[in-house]
């Protein structure tokens, strides 16, 4: 016997049975890659116009970021020992999200919520631990009791580190983790996955707003305009669920400050990929090799 289409929720108390009885197989979580139909099946905002595209509840979404699903996954099986730390998006603290049960969170790794300081954050860690000590800039936030392999703080949101600390039956510590905030400079960011590609060779290009470290600022969901030379785009995209932009545009609004390109290279140059979002510009150049 095995579970083959369950959710993540539900995972703790499953796998404590996989463990326990040997003709239990194992068990696949639904989803692992977001995908497009079944739509909007995962949190999201009313506030998002459009219409739904996307299914919107997987452990890694369509632009291939891993999501807080994953690390909660990952921490049940074991195969992650460190703690992690999800914090639901600052930017729409004001608004309550469509909730599919399909979809475990909709927190991400991130402390950098530049504008938002004195905002209360919820942060959730994930962690194979008795308790969790959260602190903020060195000051103790709490301690709170794990259940199912997770604790939920409230803490204002202020700049700097946020640390999780996974504690044992005695209160000492078993391991840590943090996150920091970015600087307040943004830089549009394009990062091809591959430096070199053959001729017709198609490439996806991340296209990021972080700081000059490459700090991901999620709160920044902006319009992206693209232009490729030496090649051809075949698509541009976001992993929002719900809206009426499309993928085979050069233009395309961030979300979670991410958006992923794909390029085909040409036969005769290199392709220059151009990003640009008001003040906002980035490059990068794929070497073609025949």
């Amino acid at each position: 016997m095995l579970g083959t289409e369950t959710m993540c929720v539900d995972l703790p108390y499953n796998w404590a049975r996989v463990q326990q009885y040997p003709q239990l197989l194992g068990d696949f979580v639904w989803a692992a890659w977001d995908y497009i139909g079944e739509t909007c099946m995962g949190w999201y905002y009313p506030s998002y116009p459009g219409l739904p595209l996307l299914s919107g509840q997987g452990m890694i979404d369509i632009t291939g970021l891993p999501l807080a699903q994953m690390a909660f996954l990952q921490t049940v099986w074991g195969f992650r020992k460190e703690p992690y730390i999800g914090v639901r998006p600052l930017n729409h603290g004001r608004e309550t999200p469509v909730k599919g049960a399909w979809q475990f969170t909709n927190a991400l790794d991130s402390w950098t919520w530049h504008g938002f300081e004195g905002t209360k954050a919820t942060v959730e860690v994930y962690a194979d631990a008795a308790s969790v000590r959260l602190s903020l800039n060195g000051k103790t936030v709490g301690v709170r009791p794990v259940k199912a392999y997770k604790a939920v703080f409230r803490v204002p949101y202020a700049p700097g580190t946020l640390r999780a600390e996974a504690l044992d039956g005695r209160g000492s510590p078993i391991s840590m983790s943090e996150l920091h905030t970015g600087a307040e400079e943004t830089i549009l960011s394009v990062k091809p996955e591959k430096a070199v590609a053959k001729p017709g060779e198609s490439v996806y290009v991340p296209v990021e707003f972080t700081d000059k470290d490459g700090v991901l600022k999620p709160y920044l969901e902006k319009m992206v305009a693209l232009s490729v030379t030496g090649g051809e785009l075949l698509g541009f995209g976001s992993a929002l669920c719900k809206t009426d932009e499309v993928f085979d545009q050069p233009h395309h609004r961030t979300y979670r400050g991410r958006a992923l390109a794909v390029v085909r290279a040409g036969a005769q140059k290199n392709v220059i990929i151009r990003a640009e979002s008001g003040a906002c510009s980035g490059e990068a150049e794929i070497e073609v090799q025949k």
